[in-house]
């Protein structure tokens, strides 16, 4: 399965791997998800601020727009309260912020081969 590179998913990707981090992904039922970075779960991905569709929505189905902000955060299960665009690092069950990033033109202009990135690590 191949994730879009201009897709969130894929920026993300790229910006953690970037960072020396390894992500593994889990498919289901035509769904990619980000299962792990460095072996560490519970992770959510933030658009603005926001869980996309309130996390009903797959990362890899969205598509960012130039200055968009993306973050990607551990956070602890069963804690985490949903106020991430209010208060960031302060956010109840936010562990760590793993990548904050505003969206940039080169994320959005991709040669035509490497349009798509090629998901290896798959639980």
């Amino acid at each position: 399965m191949e994730i879009e590179a201009k897709s969130m998913l894929g920026i993300l990707c790229k910006k953690v791997i970037a960072l020396g981090l390894v992500p593994r992904f889990a498919f289901t039922d035509n769904v990619i998800f980000l299962e792990s970075v460095n072996g560490k779960k519970d992770i959510l991905g933030f658009l603005n601020g926001m869980e996309p569709g309130e996390g009903r929505l797959p990362l890899h189905e969205i598509f960012p727009k130039l200055g968009d902000k993306l973050s990607l955060v551990y956070v602890e299960q069963g804690v985490y309260n949903g106020n991430f665009f209010e208060m960031k690092e302060n956010s109840l069950g936010v562990e760590v912020i793993i990548l904050d990033y505003e969206v940039m033109k080169e994320d959005l202009i991709l040669e035509e081969e490497a349009s798509q990135i090629l998901c290896v690590n798959f639980a």
